[in-house]
């Protein structure tokens, strides 16, 4: 679903930047839901900024529009609505931060943008630095499991189909994407990474099409 942040925020200025995230993204360190979005409020930024606005900006609607984006367009009483879809998938902070993993590790670059967006979440292929496959990365030794983070149907197979539709493995994940090429290039995952097919198959299934001739 698209995203829509009207909010203005610059991490990269300097005040922003020497704050500690959990300052203002309050609870993260505590969050084991993907939808908590953990976006700051305002009284997480008053402290800092209510001095400000108050001198620069003595109206109410400059003031609101210091941060919120299109604020009076419409309706000066109303704050236009932000949308920020939730991820299909299960993720927690807590668990994270108790692993010593710092905010950046996974929010690549949040400290030289303005406003983060969808682009500063991590990607698969970053995820798989500590939860690949054995000789995937170096570093690999949390759980591997495709359901540790990925949505399952009550017969514990992944949920692939959703309304904005279909998930499909990225083709740098060996054998599991199963586009038109997979009867023939299979083989050469199914040797180097088996554990890996092992996760939606059963030897039975191996054996349906392979009877051994």
């Amino acid at each position: 679903p698209p995203e829509r942040i009207a909010l203005r925020m610059d991490h990269a200025l300097p005040a922003h930047a020497e704050l500690r995230c959990v300052r203002c993204h309050r609870g993260a360190g505590l969050s084991e839901r993907v939808e908590d979005h953990l976006i700051p409020r305002e009284d997480s930024c008053q402290p800092c900024h209510a001095e400000d606005l108050d001198r620069e900006a003595p109206d109410r609607a400059t003031r609101c529009a210091t941060c919120h984006v299109g604020f009076g367009e419409r309706d000066e009483q109303l704050v236009p609505a932000s949308e920020f879809p939730t991820a299909r998938l299960r993720f927690s902070h807590r668990t994270h931060v108790e692993n010593g993993m710092r905010c950046l590790t996974c929010h690549e670059g949040v400290g030289q943008v303005g406003v983060a967006t969808r682009a500063n979440l991590p990607t698969m292929r970053q995820c798989f630095e500590c939860h690949g496959p054995p000789g995937f990365a170096a570093e690999a030794s949390a759980p591997a499991q495709c359901e540790t983070c990925h949505l399952t149907r009550p017969d514990g197979m992944l949920r692939t189909r959703f309304p904005e539709g279909e998930l499909n493995p990225p083709d740098w994940l060996f054998s599991a994407r199963h586009d038109h090429e997979w009867l023939v290039r299979h083989r050469w995952g199914g040797a180097d990474q088996g554990s890996l097919c092992a996760e939606c198959h059963q030897e039975s299934d191996c054996v349906d099409c392979h009877d051994g001739r």
